[in-house]
């Protein structure tokens, strides 16, 4: 299934949305050529300030207007880029209406970090209730007063208040690929993501790429942290929707795909305990090589320890190939019984065969003799869960799931695909000159 981003996949969520505005942001061109120096001044009460100076056009100005308030907030930010310090929204007041009125912007360094710890004067040892150790953390705000407030007067947003000073160095030029105003998770970001996944590689290995591509981790724009952020947004947006979201997916697949057909089964509690599903390509390949199936349902895939199984038999190039798959909460007969009801192997030739040759084969079989073409079916089924576990993860949602089983049945079926085309195009080595074998292999 081609899925163009996540907001196809789980029913609208847009993976454009960002708090960042939807173009990166970026220091004005004439700062990137030139950046003035930070200036360390003295407030009149002998606290030090730290300011940098920027060209005029982009200097917030005490009565300069905006026609709406994203205006002004971004003029903002990008001064705050160009400075080097980050911003947070604060206080914002509205008129009956809902209209903002007042909106203030302050440095992401404003207020003051508190301890969570107490210590008894007596003793000087952590009291009770903070004995508890905890994660060793650096104070960032140190009190700065630095901010902007936009005033909403005769249809336009007005500087009604602007405070130019740090009490706390800002970045440098060499460090602005820190600064969070600077970073931007971009649609190809997300995107790519979400396509690793398909393949079972995570946020981490996703960020080290996008290094290599971007030729440095100053390029990629985006941090470590904001790759695992969006990674979980996308699981908590999910959150015990996850199983309905999945039925919903198959639904749309059986609209859009002909031959697609799918199954399950809600427990009393409306749990999902059972899916069953096949398409176009398993049953043709079915149709093929349907003369024997194996199935063998060890492989837990997902973070409900369902049972992964997948139907297999072997194609011609020798080769595993899936016919159908299913998820089971429950190892039981009546979930086996329903599976092959599903799949139709209650009345399967070869089954049927098999089992009233018990007697004979068994026997044979524990003995290590030759079985001809009977499938080892664990063999064979191990082989396929080999194949499988590539892509997937035992933590992963049925949503992660269904990515990554499609990544692998692509890959399978272009597996198959090649073999035919090398098949077609050669012919094998004969080993008698008997026309009898040169007939043969143009049959």
């Amino acid at each position: 299934m081609a899925v163009s981003g996540v907001a196809d996949f789980v029913g609208g969520v847009d993976i454009t949305s960002n708090e960042n505005p939807s173009t990166p942001l970026s220091r004005p061109a004439s700062v990137e050529k030139h950046t003035p120096p930070i200036l360390l001044s003295y407030s009149p009460k002998g606290s030090q300030q730290w300011i940098r100076k920027v060209e005029e056009e982009f200097m917030p100005r005490i009565g300069m207007e905006f026609d709406t308030l994203e205006d002004g907030i971004m003029f903002y930010r990008i001064y705050a880029i160009s400075c080097g310090f980050d911003i947070r929204k604060s206080t914002q007041n509205r008129f009956r209406d809902q209209t903002i009125r007042t909106k203030v912007l302050l440095c992401h360094r404003e207020g003051f970090g508190e301890s969570k710890k107490t210590m008894n004067m007596v003793s000087m040892e952590p009291n009770e209730s903070s004995k508890k150790q905890d994660r060793v953390t650096t104070i960032r705000r140190f009190g700065c007063r630095a901010m902007i407030k936009l005033v909403f007067n005769s249809g336009k947003y007005v500087i009604d208040q602007f405070r130019e000073g740090h009490n706390h160095p800002l970045v440098l030029v060499k460090d602005r690929e820190f600064q969070k105003l600077s970073r931007n998770l971009t649609l190809y970001h997300k995107q790519t993501i979400i396509n690793n996944s398909k393949v079972n590689i995570g946020a981490s290995k996703t960020y080290r790429i996008c290094k290599e591509v971007a030729n440095g981790y100053e390029n990629v724009d985006a941090s470590l942290l904001d790759f695992k952020n969006f990674q979980r947004q996308v699981k908590l947006f999910i959150g015990d929707a996850d199983a309905q979201m999945f039925i919903n997916n198959l639904e749309k697949i059986v609209e859009r795909k002909k031959g697609f057909r799918f199954a399950y089964h809600v427990d009393e509690c409306r749990n999902l305990c059972r899916v069953f599903w096949t398409d176009a390509h398993g049953k043709s390949a079915y149709s093929a090589f349907g003369d024997g199936v194996s199935f063998d349902p060890t492989y837990r895939t997902n973070r409900y320890c369902m049972v992964f199984t997948p139907f297999t038999g072997i194609d011609n190039h020798k080769k595993s190939v899936t016919f159908a798959c299913a998820l089971l909460s429950n190892e039981d007969e009546e979930s086996f019984v329903w599976v092959i009801i599903e799949f139709g192997l209650e009345d399967n030739r070869w089954l049927s065969t098999m089992f009233d040759m018990k007697e004979y084969w068994i026997p044979a079989y524990f003995r290590d003799l030759h079985m001809g073409d009977i499938m080892i079916t664990t063999q064979r089924s191990e082989s396929e869960n080999s194949f499988f576990k590539k892509f997937e993860n035992h933590y992963g949602t049925l949503i992660e799931f269904w990515l990554r089983y499609e990544s692998a049945m692509d890959q399978q079926r272009h597996t198959h695909k090649r073999l035919e085309m090398e098949t077609n195009n050669s012919i094998p080595k004969t080993v008698t000159p008997l026309s009898l074998e040169s007939h043969a292999m143009t049959v």
